[in-house]
């Protein structure tokens, strides 16, 4: 039964209390995302009967653990700006609203590229023209050409091609009775229902793949440089995505990619702008998701009552997902460049300053959500920054919900709560999720 003023279920403490997230874990996280190039990595290994085991790679530039970050502005208790050997991290709730909806603070892709070491001319354009590196005027000017095919309105008219292929790979996993969840489930889903709303075919989500795994997996291990073999994989992505908005513009076919080729060929957008648009969709498109997705079901896995609940519909995919979302979200923070020096509630930032925006631990801020290491859901108006917020707010962000309440809501009517296997997660540079989720399941029906 679900009783109690915060969501609250009988939980299996035995069972879930291995699992819980504090704010101080998130605020960790976000140090060890901001140690340079050399991101932390995390091999976690679940098997049955034997718990949870860790093994951390701590190295950073310096040969030293980035996870002791010091608390340089604000008490023990009340703190919202922590510091490693490498940049600030902004880990308040109050502090990363108001600092992601500030004009100063820019979004700047080059800086990864520039700490790779990308050479090549073609991709340092695209970069320099992705709507994640635009700000200001021109930023608010090329995303609104395209924001009206991500509404809300819009996502919600795909409600139901999400909900047919979520049905669909259900069947075959109630025929195997176990499975690779990421890899069975919710890869193809995600990319599947995501395709039909930007538009893709399958041979143009194939062509582009190499490029899209490599971006993927630089995401999920410490890469120092990267060399011109690897270049050239996201130069042929460049060229599939122009291949793409060349055959939209010869052959129209009503979707987002007809859109942003008609931008571009009238001039509206510059192709560089509509290459990284492509690109993003390709990539940004589908990863995500496909993480918060495994993330989502591992979480319930372990609240077997939330599955049954939702299975029966006492609780909706709605207030579920948006509860996971702020208790654990595969987004844990993004970078932004200081345009201009400014102080900010006793700290000041310098201009050219980069400062890492903790996403994940201003959702676990005390200040804003009393009991942030419990899944509550009664929020009847989600506040957490799992999308980020101000200009740079996540484009499909109302997609992403769509897919994730379907998903949710058809696994837990038709099968039972499933039980983990084998969990192999990686945390990278700003996303984590499982790579690998082993689960037994059966239908609900058999």
């Amino acid at each position: 039964m679900v009783s109690g003023a915060s969501g609250g279920l009988e939980l299996d403490s035995e069972r879930v209390a291995p699992y819980r997230h504090s704010h101080a874990a998130y605020e960790s996280s976000l140090v060890d995302q901001a140690a340079a190039r050399y991101f932390l990595t995390r091999r976690c290994e679940q098997r049955r009967g034997s718990g949870q085991s860790v093994a951390w790679d701590s190295r950073t530039a310096e040969g030293r653990d980035p996870r002791r970050g010091e608390v340089i502005v604000g008490s023990d208790h009340e703190h919202w700006l922590r510091k490693s050997g490498f940049f600030r991290a902004v880990v308040g709730y109050r502090e990363a609203v108001d600092l992601l909806k500030d004009p100063r603070m820019h979004s700047y892709l080059l800086s990864d590229f520039d700490a790779l070491g990308v050479t090549s001319r073609t991709l340092r354009e695209v970069a320099q023209a992705s709507l994640l590196n635009l700000n200001g005027e021109e930023h608010k000017r090329s995303r609104s050409l395209v924001a009206g095919c991500f509404t809300p309105r819009a996502a919600e008219q795909h409600r139901a091609v999400a909900r047919d292929a979520a049905h669909e790979l259900i069947t075959t996993l109630e025929a195997n009775g176990s499975c690779d969840f990421v890899k069975d489930f919710a890869t193809p889903y995600i990319r599947k229902s995501t395709s039909h709303f930007v538009g893709f075919s399958r041979e143009e989500v194939a062509a582009g793949r190499e490029g899209v795994e490599f971006i993927s997996s630089a995401m999920k291990k410490p890469i120092n440089r990267v060399d011109a073999r690897e270049q050239a994989v996201v130069l042929a992505l460049v060229e599939s995505a122009r291949s793409t908005l060349e055959e939209r513009r010869r052959q129209p076919r009503g979707d987002v990619l007809t859109l942003v080729a008609n931008e571009v060929a009238s001039s509206s957008l510059p192709e560089f702008v509509g290459l990284g648009i492509v690109m993003a969709l390709l990539s940004a498109g589908f990863e995500p998701t496909i993480n918060q997705l495994g993330i989502t079901v591992t979480e319930l896995s372990r609240r077997p009552q939330i599955w049954d609940a939702l299975g029966t519909g006492e609780l909706k995919p709605t207030s579920v997902v948006e509860a996971v979302l702020r208790f654990r979200s595969t987004n844990q923070g993004v970078m932004r460049r200081v345009a201009a020096s400014f102080e900010y509630r006793g700290a000041r930032f310098e201009a050219g300053e980069q400062i890492v925006i903790g996403l994940a631990a201003a959702s676990h801020d005390r200040r804003r959500f009393p009991e942030p290491d419990r899944l509550v859901l009664d929020e009847e108006n989600p506040s957490h920054l799992s999308f980020g917020l101000g200009p740079h707010h996540c484009l499909g962000a109302a997609l992403a919900r769509v897919q994730l309440q379907e998903a949710i809501g058809a696994l837990t009517q038709r099968l039972t709560c499933p039980e983990i296997l084998e969990v192999v997660e990686w945390q990278g540079a700003g996303l984590v999720g499982p790579t690998s989720l082993a689960v037994s399941l059966s239908s609900r029906f058999s």
